[in-house]
């Protein structure tokens, strides 16, 4: 398995802070990896961990790889809404693994991660069913108030378009293949597979529950279309959008490494890791009046109840709390209190008290 991201990470993979400590010949890990596929199946893992925070974030990574079986380890499935349990949470107690086992020269982690990160999206580049031939074979044996789904101008506008991804991705696919053959390895551009692959997914597992109308709302395979294919597929499909790198990224990848545009203004990748501000190390300067102010602002623009009315809004700098408290003669909406360090960005996207 891949032992890769991390909950305080979110999407930033170089923002990782699993633990690589030398001791001798060993290498010592204590942290925690998620959203790990197949883990508690696994004999075998790889692994990024950090292992110098006094330089910039992406060249203190060191990569190794483990026995899933060592003393240590411990991994809990996560439960996920489509009932299955594929992710997993792995923690890491004083982990020992021999330098031997280190993938790269120390500190040069980010390095094998990339070329690990552009294999796994050419290979999770095809989504898994339901494609194409399943929606089309879906269409042709229903019937709508209309007549025949395949004669509905709307769903044949849809179905052709599904072909068109499928066979690009099918030719785009194949040049990546060839490249191997020929021993290139898969470039940023397999980010574009992942893109399409992941939104077409969705798109076709939605279509086909919507098609069914109300019968699609059964999830029992026993009694759904297609045991319950497009069900799986609409339960399953956001997580596949996540998987192997968010569309975000992915797109971010495409546009500066593939179409050559202008990298967007990045103040974290320079300084000292163990610098970067966080929920836990926030900078004590910070202008918390400036800061009260711009949040008023944007709370009172998207939150109607506070519009016309003092926000009452309090940073308590000791214990990096925001509090924001509901405005006089109103009904009981309840007051927010969160941490600072994690919080601003939900605080500006806030639509109620």
């Amino acid at each position: 398995c891949q032992l890769f991201s991390e909950s305080a990470g979110g999407s930033d993979l170089a923002g990782l802070r699993t633990r690589a400590e030398k001791d001798g010949d060993d290498w010592v890990i204590n942290g925690q990896k998620i959203w790990t596929s197949g883990a508690q199946f696994s004999d075998y893992a790889i692994l990024v961990a950090r292992s110098n925070f006094d330089v910039p974030k992406h060249k203190g990574l060191t990569f190794f790889f483990l026995s899933m079986k060592s003393a240590g380890i411990e991994v809990r499935p996560i439960k996920q809404v489509s009932g299955a349990s594929n992710f997993n949470e792995v923690y890491f107690t004083d982990v020992r693994i021999p330098d031997s086992q280190r993938l790269g020269a120390e500190g040069e982690g980010w390095k094998v991660s990339l070329t690990t990160l552009m294999n796994e999206r050419f290979a999770v580049g095809i989504a898994p069913a339901p494609d194409f031939d399943e929606i089309f074979d879906l269409v042709r044996n229903t019937e709508l108030e209309d007549g025949p789904a395949l004669e509905n101008a709307l769903v044949r506008d849809r179905l052709a378009d599904w072909y068109v991804r499928q066979q690009g991705l099918k030719n785009a696919h194949f040049r990546t293949m060839t490249a191997l053959s020929r021993g290139g390895t898969p470039g940023p551009e397999s980010s574009i597979n992942k893109v399409v692959s992941a939104s077409k997914y969705q798109d076709i597992s939605l279509f086909g529950m919507d098609i069914q109308e109300m019968v699609g709302a059964i999830t029992d395979p026993e009694f759904a279309a297609m045991d319950g294919l497009f069900q799986t597929g609409a339960l399953s499909s956001p997580g596949y959008r996540i998987a192997g790198g968010t569309d975000e990224i992915l797109r971010n990848i495409i546009a500066e490494r593939v179409l050559g545009l202008p990298q967007d203004v990045r103040l974290d990748k320079d300084g000292a890791f163990r610098d970067l501000p966080t929920a836990t190390n926030f900078r004590q300067d910070v202008d918390f009046a400036g800061v009260a102010n711009f949040l008023q602002k944007r709370i009172r623009q998207y939150c109607p109840i506070y519009r016309d009315r003092h926000c009452g809004l309090d940073f308590n700098s000791e214990a990096r709390v925001l509090s924001l408290q509901r405005p006089d003669h109103l009904p009981d909406v309840g007051g927010i209190d969160l941490d600072f360090g994690q919080s601003i960005s939900v605080l500006l996207g806030c639509t109620t008290g």
